[in-house]
């Protein structure tokens, strides 16, 4: 994340960041520019899950299962169901 592109002004960014990381944390990232690699960004929380590379695919697909099985059958797509 770098306030050259990553961090947008007008969508809520600064606040949130804030809110999350802490104002003095928040700053040195916002005045500093400093980019994040994916070890840093989970651990200042603005991430969920940082994998190795190339494994992102499958842990989205984990992540994406295990939000189904505790939705609804809308959420799972299981329309057809409701259709007939």
């Amino acid at each position: 994340m770098s306030c050259g592109g990553g961090l947008r002004r007008r969508a809520g960014g600064t606040q949130r960041l804030t809110r999350t990381v802490g104002i003095p944390t928040a700053k040195r990232l916002i005045f500093t520019g400093e980019e994040l690699n994916a070890a840093k960004a989970l651990a200042l929380g603005l991430v969920d899950y940082a994998d190795p590379e190339g494994e992102a695919v499958p842990l989205a697909i984990t992540v994406a299962r295990q939000m189904l099985d505790k939705g609804t059958d809308r959420d799972r797509g299981d329309l057809h169901r409701e259709r007939h």
